[in-house]
């Protein structure tokens, strides 16, 4: 009876992947994912100091994504994706996006967790990497039960988020919203954005942002300013001056920041860089580096060596 059991178990291990694969051409739906892992050598001079040496998961995810066309001009999109933890084969517990929705000539007007609209205009320019980096970058990357809609016209793109998670009950109608708009001409685009958390009396949240990128064939510069205002006196202000480009199977960025924090008065300078070298379309290695210079001598840098397979 056991082996009968075995047999079965055995079989339907096999052909689930079959079923899976037919199941999502019908659908359209695509499984994708990334495995991102490096080295990690760590110099810290803070309280904590000393040198740590660590593999780390970069970021690495496995999702779900897809669309359907529903006739007249109208498609059902749809994504679920989330977090892994490649260095110790875990899955992490925060998603990165959930959403549904539908897609037509109007734009797209989807339900869930999703990229911020303060992100996807302004911190793509400010973050091209999310590993390290993104130190003048004082904005949301992904939002919770957000009503998001994106559209455009001409050389003009814009999102506009509303947050509706219900926690705050001195709010009305939405807990909190974000507008992003990007204007491109040519090589050059000039992007903005604003958002707003509803905390009640004093916890008011607000952030600003603006950026640009001018990008040509084989190299792109790119600027940016963030500031991020809790509704008292204090104030996190980020600056970001990049650059990049490549040829070949070599890509390259390098990113010159500074935050300024008033509520802990620390005033940070970071040297980020990346250089990767692309042995397909889907794999890399990359070298990754921070350096971290704090106004009171608490220096933190990172060098990373890295793999990563894009699936």
């Amino acid at each position: 009876m056991n082996k009968k059991l075995i047999a079965i178990a055995v079989a339907s291990t096999m052909a689930a992947p079959v079923v899976a694969q037919a199941a999502s051409h019908e659908g359209g739906a695509q499984w994708y994912g990334r495995i991102n892992t490096a080295v990690s050598f760590l110099d810290r001079d803070d309280a904590d100091g000393g040198n740590q040496t660590d593999i780390k998961n970069i970021s690495s995810r496995f999702g779900v994504k897809g669309s359907e066309d529903l006739g007249n001009g109208l498609s059902a999109v749809y994504r679920y994706e989330f977090g892994v933890a490649s260095d110790v084969a875990d899955v992490q517990d925060n998603n990165r996006l959930s959403y549904v929705g539908l897609s037509g000539s109007f734009g797209t007007i989807t339900l869930g967790r999703v990229w911020s609209a303060f992100f996807n205009h302004v911190g793509t320019i400010m973050d091209p990497s999310q590993n390290v980096g993104g130190d003048g970058y004082n904005g949301p990357y992904r939002t919770s039960n957000t009503l998001s809609y994106a559209g455009g016209a001409g050389p003009i793109a814009l999102q506009i988020d509303l947050n509706l998670d219900g926690d705050n009950p001195n709010s009305s109608g939405a807990d909190g919203w974000q507008i992003g708009g990007t204007f491109s001409t040519g090589a050059l685009s000039i992007a903005a954005a604003y958002g707003s958390n509803d905390g009640g009396a004093a916890d008011d949240e607000d952030q600003t942002g603006v950026a640009a990128k001018y990008s040509l064939e084989n190299f792109w510069l790119g600027a940016g300013y963030t500031s991020f205002d809790d509704g008292t006196a204090d104030e996190t202000t980020g600056v970001a001056l990049l650059a990049g480009g490549g040829g070949g199977d070599i890509s390259w960025w390098a990113s010159l920041e500074n935050v300024e924090d008033d509520d802990d008065g620390t005033d940070t300078d970071v040297i980020n860089f990346n250089i990767s070298k692309h042995l397909s379309k889907t794999f890399r290695i990359y070298i990754e580096g921070a350096l971290n210079d704090e106004a009171d001598g608490s220096d933190t840098n990172e060098l990373l060596f890295g793999v990563r397979s894009d699936f």
